[in-house]
């Protein structure tokens, strides 16, 4: 009993901290919408820009980051170490709400589990009805696991290669205009073009 009760802290503890980590993320985009963008940030016509490709928000995840969201991924899960490295959009939630859908059919499975004594006579037998649920919850908690463990130790150096890839095509071809004004008065347009 004790097991299932310091799990449910422990699921409880990972429901927050990911609405924490999912709430700070939308407040921090929301307050990047109400300010204005460089003409960077656009993008070119037809193509698209880093906020559209879900790139935008986390930019280049850091080895700490890294090391600390995947450690965080393979041993607690649920997650969280999507959360910490900032890409719990990419597929963070699908792990939070799979296992626990595959930790709660466990826990109802173990519930629901039924045993009878049936006793004819001078001989007596037992029964004991197991719903599927509790084979299945386990096998659905470790394919997600086994999953997550690879997706979060493989997923952002993916994520970095398509921030870098982006930020290579921006530098590659950039225009800037710089209004400038000197103490004495004068002012003037600088319009700079990279290659």
């Amino acid at each position: 009993m004790k097991s299932l009760k310091s799990t449910g802290w422990l699921a409880l503890f990972c429901v927050v901290a990911l609405g924490q980590a999912a709430q700070a993320e939308g407040q921090a985009a929301s307050a990047d919408d109400d300010m204005p963008k460089p003409l960077e940030a656009y993008g070119k016509p037809g193509q698209p820009t880093l906020e559209q490709e879900g790139l935008a928000p986390t930019g280049h995840i850091s080895t700490e980051r890294y090391f600390t969201a995947g450690i965080l991924g393979t041993t607690v899960g649920f997650g969280l170490g999507h959360a910490v490295a900032g890409i719990y959009k990419h597929n963070g939630i699908i792990f939070t709400a799979g296992e626990l859908v595959g930790a709660g059919l466990f826990l109802y499975g173990i519930a629901a589990t039924s045993t009878d004594v049936n006793c004819v006579g001078s001989g007596c037998t037992l029964t004991q009805t197991t719903p599927l649920a509790t084979y299945g919850g386990p096998i659905l908690f470790g394919v997600l696991k086994i999953w997550e463990i690879i997706d979060i130790w493989t997923a952002p150096a993916a994520h970095n290669a398509a921030v870098e890839e982006r930020e290579r095509v921006k530098r590659k071809t950039s225009m800037t205009i710089q209004p400038w004004v000197t103490p004495d008065g004068s002012a003037g347009v600088r319009i700079g073009m990279g290659f």
